[in-house]
């Protein structure tokens, strides 16, 4: 039987972890730089067309939602709140590869080859504790600021000006709300995303970890992929939009969200920016999982 976690081979390495959480912060910077105007897009989107507690602006299609941004507050507007994003999205990223390498690490044969429901479990684990390390807070923050745009006068002056507010008047809870649809949302991405795009790679590899997998090939099946687990999950990921926004006090909780956005808009409200969203990952998983491999590959020279 196999001594699983024992150093038995160049994987079972104890540096392994620590490189995929260095290489997950790395390629979750490059990654949000890049996607960040898609992300700000779906989320006005997310939205809905109605605003009930106060006067504010909404946006029916993504040309609207563009057009508005770019007019009021220029191409800057479209990288508003970026800065939580990007603190946040380091330890985000590094605790999705960590979790997931750490699965390998223990799950994983001596060359560290997964079965089809390792890789969905790694996935799934991955996208919870990414959701509590540091996914629901930064989106929470994100959420607001970019919904506070939409108010005639914007009452928050930057990301730092609306943590504090945040902070002050909700407290700590405050930058935790729509945990429970956020952990759903970040799992079912993870799972679905690190399921199909390992065992790509494995089909591909034959059972020699030592192939690289041509970057043309790590694209196109990074577009399938994005546009899948865009779809899979909309619903979970609008109605988290809805729950961390400056109008979450008109639902009860996520259930409640759920139904009412289904009474205004039906089926179709939950798939508002679905396709941006969709484009947005197509950007995270290309960047993510390129770059993964050639930053884990240099660190292994220098951490062997």
């Amino acid at each position: 039987m196999k001594d699983v976690g024992a150093a038995s081979s160049d994987h079972k390495q104890s540096h392994v972890v620590l490189k995929a959480l260095i290489t997950g912060g790395v390629t979750g910077g490059i990654e949000l730089i890049f996607a960040y105007p898609l992300e700000y897009l779906k989320t006005q989107l997310q939205f809905g067309e109605s605003s009930t507690l106060e006067k504010m602006k909404t946006h029916k299609t993504l040309k609207d939602a563009a057009k508005h941004t770019l007019k009021k507050y220029g191409l800057r507007g479209f990288y508003r709140g970026i800065s939580v994003m990007l603190f946040g999205n380091i330890p985000k990223s590094g605790a999705r590869f960590g979790t997931f390498e750490t699965v390998r690490q223990y799950l994983g044969d001596a060359e560290g080859r997964l079965t089809a429901s390792t890789k969905l479990f790694g996935g799934l684990l991955a996208g919870v504790m990414e959701s509590i390390v540091a996914v629901a807070p930064m989106e929470t923050i994100k959420v607001k600021v970019i919904h506070d745009m939409n108010r005639e006068k914007p009452r928050f002056k930057g990301s730092l000006d609306s943590i504090i507010t945040i902070l002050r008047e909700e407290g700590f809870k405050g930058t935790y709300q729509g945990l429970l649809p956020t952990m759903l949302k970040q799992s079912t991405n993870q799972g679905s995303r690190f399921l199909l795009m390992e065992s790509f790679k494995d089909y591909y590899q034959k059972g020699d970890v030592s192939v690289v997998v041509p970057v043309y090939l790590t694209l196109i099946f990074g577009i399938f992929t994005s546009f899948f687990t865009a779809y899979l999950n909309s619903p979970i990921d609008v109605v988290k939009t809805r729950m961390q926004g400056l109008e979450r006090k008109r639902y009860k909780n996520s259930w409640d969200c759920l139904v009412q956005v289904f009474k205004d808009g039906g089926l179709r409200a939950f798939y508002r920016g679905s396709f941006t969203r969709g484009l947005r990952l197509c950007v995270d998983t290309m960047v993510s999982f390129t770059f993964f491999d050639h930053v884990m590959a240099y660190l292994s020279k220098l951490l062997p």
